[in-house]
């Protein structure tokens, strides 16, 4: 457990048309809050309209590349719903994979699932699917 020091996230939002623009700005709220309620900072902010394979969306490597490079500590990845990683679940699981082996935590931030259960990153629960 850190003491007397604030978590770090990169944030990842995605929705699966560019139509749905706004639900862009209705995630990043949501987090934001999220991290304010925890005292998280946000260190970078990543973003797709698409749904194609997890590795073929640009904001999404260049989270990957992020955090490859960061001479920064990043402690979590954050979405606001596992959904957006879900498209393709097999590369979720190495995207998963992938964060753990830098010590990164992915988490959503969706109130409603966390109302039901403390706060426990995505091994543990089952995904949420709403």
């Amino acid at each position: 457990m850190r003491i007397n020091m604030k978590y770090r996230a990169v944030i990842y939002l995605c929705v699966d048309d560019e139509n749905k623009a706004e639900e862009l700005v209705e995630q990043y709220k949501a987090i934001k809050q999220f991290c304010d309620l925890h005292s998280i900072d946000i260190v970078a902010k990543f973003t797709d309209t698409s749904t194609k394979s997890l590795y073929d969306r640009d904001g999404f490597t260049q989270l990957i590349a992020h955090v490859i490079t960061s001479k920064e500590r990043i402690d979590l990845a954050l979405v606001h719903k596992y959904k957006c990683l879900t498209f393709d679940p097999y590369s979720m699981t190495e995207a998963v994979t992938f964060l753990n082996n830098y010590n990164i935590v992915l988490h959503h931030t969706n109130f409603n699932a966390f109302e039901l259960r403390t706060h426990a990153p995505i091994w543990g629960y089952p995904m949420e699917w709403n």
